[in-house]
């Protein structure tokens, strides 16, 4: 349905951009806080490489620990932890914040949701026939993803492709829910549970539903609870095509679902 990687790079693109204008309103007392559960939660030696920089900018500046600094020293956590691949629960609840402050200006601002100036859903085009034929056919489409409900709905609604909502029927994530309208926590992609939790509360037999993912440990997933595994072959993963042992039926279109000889 998106393109992953492309997603990924426009969440990071807009947290750096966006990120000093969350932290520069907050309280000193919070913005330390919040370094101490950094410190805290993350591998000694990216803290010891944030304390060897911030040492390096004092002597040249003068640089010390409150007020506008505390922002600087919030923003180098994250840019450590980014450069060493490092999400810890602090920088993922200050990064979902940001992102549900970028999800509101967008939806205020329907003409601003380009990668560059607020928050764009890719999607690639293929996916839109398919969601139109399955309204068409009765058959309930849902999103089963990482991140959350409401960056999922945000997605669509603010997509490449327009607002899709009206074609989506249910949407599901894989962390612990705190908005009780959707209550979407299922568990990981990559347990059977996750899979047959979404067919019950759709009020649908596990048998009857088609899973796509390019990933094959979420399919052999899907295939334990009982459902159609269909490895989704993307430009962006064409090593998974590569790599495939044939084990799932595969599909370079998303119209290939209708197609017979693809079932």
């Amino acid at each position: 349905m998106t393109d992953q990687d492309y997603a990924r790079r426009c969440h990071d693109t807009y947290i750096r951009k966006h990120l000093a204008d969350y932290l520069t309103p907050m309280p000193e007392i919070d913005l330390l806080r919040m370094i101490r559960r950094m410190e805290r939660q993350m591998p000694p030696n990216v803290w010891d490489e944030i304390q060897s920089e911030l040492q390096r900018l004092r002597g040249m500046y003068g640089f010390g620990p409150g007020g506008s600094d505390a922002v600087l020293v919030v923003q180098m956590c994250a840019r450590f932890l980014h450069q060493h691949d490092v999400r810890t629960e602090e920088l993922l609840s200050i990064e979902g914040q940001v992102w549900k402050a970028g999800r509101r200006r967008s939806s205020m601002s329907p003409n601003n949701n380009t990668p560059e100036g607020g928050l764009e859903g890719h999607i690639y085009p293929d996916f839109i026939p398919l969601l139109r034929i399955c309204r068409t056919m009765g058959i309930p489409v849902c999103l089963f993803a990482e991140p959350s409900v409401a960056e999922q709905v945000q997605m669509i609604r603010l997509s490449s492709q327009g607002d899709l909502a009206s074609l989506i029927s249910g949407y599901f994530d894989t962390a612990d829910s705190t908005e009780e309208e959707h209550n979407a926590s299922v568990g990981a992609k990559t347990e059977p549970n996750g899979y047959l939790e979404i067919a019950q509360r759709m009020n649908a037999n596990i048998k009857d539903v088609v899973v796509l993912s390019v990933d094959e440990k979420e399919l052999e997933a899907a295939r334990a609870a009982g459902a159609h595994a269909v490895l989704r072959i993307r430009p962006a993963y064409w090593s998974n095509a590569k790599d495939a042992d044939g084990s799932f039926p595969a599909c370079c279109s998303m119209m290939q679902l209708f197609d017979s000889e693809s079932r």
